[in-house]
């Protein structure tokens, strides 16, 4: 029988995930049951809230930010810095080349009623995830599919640029290969965009002209330099005070990121021990799907690809774990699979290598540390586009706790509880017969207390002048009428408690331990004592 079901990370609680289809099964049999659903993050704004309150039926929402006091005394603190970076003239080169190939893409789509949202009214900062949104929006609202042919050619352009913006050069080349081997040939939208003399010019820039020794690549990329001196410093001074279990994270949108960043800190080892950690790999060895590109929070499979990017197997994902539990690894360089669900212990130090805008992920990635002890977290933001992400994250945080704080604005489920709120009550008296009970329901009476209990009777009836009342007393047993007072011993007891009417009968037992008391003082005694009998009934 189920009463109670408790869901952890229940923002997950949406479309066909496993939470979903329990509690279908549950309630298609009719059974009434509790639900408590925790979660860290209950879901990325207003909607994806209210999916999740009415998929668990939740009648009441209690929300604790981590400034609270309850929640204080059993947090440790946790420092939270911005470090803002200007990016190099090469990135500042590469994003005007994208702007001149993807202006007349993006005004072509105007001209055919899209990019209408607020904060796509310019092309420079239209996005991937914008671009995808406002295609949805146009198939729901005017079941328009006309910007179905855009969307993966200037999707795909659209990540590449944002990788030049967040990351550096190397990354969006790869990118850009990526786009050339797919998407630019598959479709007359790709084929248009691949034959200009812009795209041409962008090719020769980003492509070509890529540094890809890693130590060039390094000297190019600020946020490169900045971890590999921050990591630095932290190892040498938990090592100056004598703490060698320190360990850190560092999180990244994208598998070539991490790859990228644990390159760099092989100059480090071994003091610095870095690992990677992405998601599990495909049956394509040289092409694999990136789990983590975009701030979908429930991207998994979206189409979109990274080129000559492997990913992990579930036993490898399982040893690199282990090895920096335990100490083998002191940096571990992720995506998105280790925002949530790993058991890693102490983390001192969390590094965002880029921004996210969803508030639903950033909030989880910061829970990684300040568990055990103190921690501290590391946010490296360009700036320009990223700078402005981070601040749309910010402010859609406040946002969402605000409306939990006040739940008004939710409409939650109807409690219904399993008692009514204003039972009536009904009194019966209730009479337990005496041959209905049984020694073995006695809780504790085991084997060996059975034993003992049989050896101590026996003994009794070896005992000097104890066989007689325990023969007489066995016997009253057998036939069912136990012991009772003699005539002048029931005499006694009504002069000290008086007539005691149906009381007397079924409490014999309990005034046998007064005569028992009174026997130094008096003549008083039990005609028969059965030691077995008095330990069960009392």
């Amino acid at each position: 029988r189920v009463v109670c079901i408790v869901f952890d990370e229940a923002h997950k609680a949406v479309k066909e995930y496993a939470y979903v289809k329990v509690l279908q099964q549950l309630n298609a049999c009719g059974a009434r049951f509790r639900v408590l659903a925790l979660s860290a993050t209950p879901g990325k704004d207003i909607a994806t809230i209210q999916t999740v309150i009415q998929t668990l039926n939740v009648s009441r929402i209690e929300a604790r930010w981590e400034e609270d006091e309850e929640v204080k005394r059993y947090t440790h603190t946790v420092e939270k810095e911005i470090m803002y970076l200007e990016p190099t003239e090469d990135v500042h080169m590469g994003i005007r080349l994208f702007d001149k190939v993807l202006d007349p893409i993006l005004n072509q789509i105007r001209e055919r009623g899209g990019l209408r949202q607020a904060g796509l009214q310019r092309n420079t900062t239209v996005t991937s995830h914008g671009m995808r949104m406002e295609y949805n929006l146009m198939v729901e609202q005017r079941n328009d599919f006309s910007l179905k042919a855009f969307q993966q050619p200037v999707g795909t352009l659209l990540r590449a640029r944002e990788a030049l913006k967040e990351h550096d050069v190397r990354i969006a080349r790869t990118k850009l290969i990526a786009f050339a081997s797919s998407a630019g040939h598959n479709s007359s939208i790709g084929n248009k965009i691949t034959s200009s003399k812009e795209y041409l010019q962008l090719w020769k820039t980003v492509v070509d002209g890529a540094p890809l020794p890693i130590e060039d690549v390094k000297r190019n990329n600020p946020k490169l330099q900045k971890v590999d001196e921050m990591l630095r410093e932290h190892f040498e001074r938990a090592r100056a005070c004598g703490k060698g279990d320190t360990k850190a994270i560092i999180f990244s949108t994208l598998r070539e990121s991490v790859q990228e960043i644990v390159s760099v800190l092989q100059s480090a080892a071994p003091l610095v021990r870095a690992v990677k950690f992405v998601g599990r790999s495909t049956t394509n060895k040289d092409e694999v799907e990136d789990v983590a590109d975009g701030d979908d929070d429930n991207a998994t499979t979206t189409g979109k690809k990274s080129f000559k990017t492997k990913g992990m197997t579930s036993d490898e994902q399982k040893k690199t774990i282990e090895n920096f539990r335990n100490g083998i690894h002191n940096v571990l360089v992720c995506t998105s699979i280790g925002e949530e669900g790993l058991d890693i212990g102490a983390t001192d130090l969390i590094i965002n290598f880029d921004c996210l805008r969803s508030p639903l992920r950033m909030v989880q990635r910061e829970g990684r540390t300040g568990r055990s002890r103190a921690g501290r977290v590391i946010c490296l933001v360009y700036r320009g586009q990223e700078e402005k992400k981070l601040r749309e994250s910010e402010a859609q945080t406040r946002t969402l706790w605000r409306a939990l704080r006040n739940t008004n604005g939710f409409n939650l489920a109807k409690n219904v509880p399993l008692l009514p709120e204003k039972p009536v009550l009904e009194r019966r008296d209730m009479q337990v017969r005496r041959n209905e009970y049984r020694m073995s329901q006695i809780g504790g009476l085991t084997q060996k207390a059975k034993k003992k209990r049989k050896k101590r009777i026996n003994n009794g009836k070896r005992g000097n002048g104890s066989s007689s009342a325990l023969d007489d007393d066995n016997t009253s047993r057998s036939s069912g009428s136990g012991w009772r007072l003699t005539e002048s011993e029931e005499l006694e007891r009504q002069r000290q408690f008086g007539t005691l009417h149906h009381f007397a009968k079924s409490s014999n037992h309990y005034l046998r331990k007064y005569i028992k008391a009174w026997k130094p003082h008096s003549d008083l005694r039990c005609s028969s004592i059965d030691r077995s009998t008095s330990t069960s009934r009392s």
